[in-house]
């Protein structure tokens, strides 16, 4: 399978591709496990997920596959006169678990070098459009297996965090989890210098006739990356403050002495991915 990857990429890189096949077609899959610690008062605790990095030769798709399967049955139950009470006994039948990582990126998305990210919090979609940065990466001398192929280690300081990375060279794909990309092979485990933030690659597939690759067509509120992000900690930290924000109705806990109170966590110091 290793081989006949590397004899694929080989072949679709150097003027090969496959006939009739749109460039935003994805042709290659890396699914990747995660780990989180968003809560920088308890790193003990630690948020899982699997995530898919679809790559067409002109742009790349990143999001949760745990997300997205969950998402995908909702709406085709309530989309065909379903219930709620429909959907939640499907669910429990889905080999895997929910996930409330919402976010997917389309990288050299609309054009390249550019970057469009995409979220919901609570009930409403954003969207904001960046630059593609690329991460300033040095190149390490050390090497280790991964799934079998020989990756070699790069870091590099992105956004407020020290990112190590290793790439593997014998897949000709200058892409990699998350916002991670511009080395010369594709990025099979990334994570920062605190562990904060970790990803590794437990698959790697060819795809065929696959749909291409699009932002879907929905209500965005759109926004910048910096108010989004504000948006997210104040989510994060305390649900209410956020609905306060949005004029919406907030919600109550009963606290020990039988009052009520707004603040929904007494321990949550949200952790984000960027600092900065």
């Amino acid at each position: 399978m290793k081989q006949a990857i590397y004899i694929f990429l080989i072949c679709l890189l150097t003027a090969l591709p496959l006939a009739a096949q749109d460039d935003t077609c994805p042709y290659l899959e890396c699914c990747y496990t995660s780990q989180a610690k968003f809560n920088a008062l308890n790193k003990d605790k630690v948020n899982q997920d699997e995530w898919a990095l679809r790559i067409a030769k002109d742009c790349a798709e990143f999001y949760s596959v745990w997300h997205r399967t969950h998402k995908s049955l909702k709406d085709s139950i309530l989309g065909s006169v379903g219930s709620l009470e429909d959907w939640y006994a499907a669910r429990e039948k889905v080999l895997c678990p929910p996930s409330t990582n919402s976010e997917a990126l389309y990288k050299d998305y609309p054009a390249q070098g550019k970057l469009v990210y995409v979220r919901k919090i609570f009930s409403t979609l954003y969207q904001y459009e960046e630059t593609y940065e690329r991460p300033a990466w040095q190149v390490k001398t050390e090497k280790k297996d991964i799934m079998g192929y020989a990756c070699q280690k790069a870091t590099a300081d992105f956004r407020g965090r020290t990112w190590i990375a290793w790439f593997a060279p014998e897949v000709p794909v200058m892409e990699g989890p998350w916002k991670l990309h511009g080395l010369p092979g594709l990025i099979l485990e990334a994570y920062d210098a605190e562990d904060d933030y970790h990803y590794t690659c437990i698959e790697l597939k060819r795809l065929q006739g696959e749909k291409p690759i699009r932002v879907p067509q929905k209500k965005y509120v759109k926004c910048d990356r910096k108010e989004l992000d504000k948006l997210l900690s104040t989510y994060e930290n305390n649900p209410n403050d956020y609905m306060k924000l949005q004029g919406l109705p907030m919600a109550y806990k009963v606290q020990s002495d039988g009052t009520l109170t707004t603040k929904l966590y007494d321990d949550m110091q949200y952790n984000p991915i960027e600092r900065e």
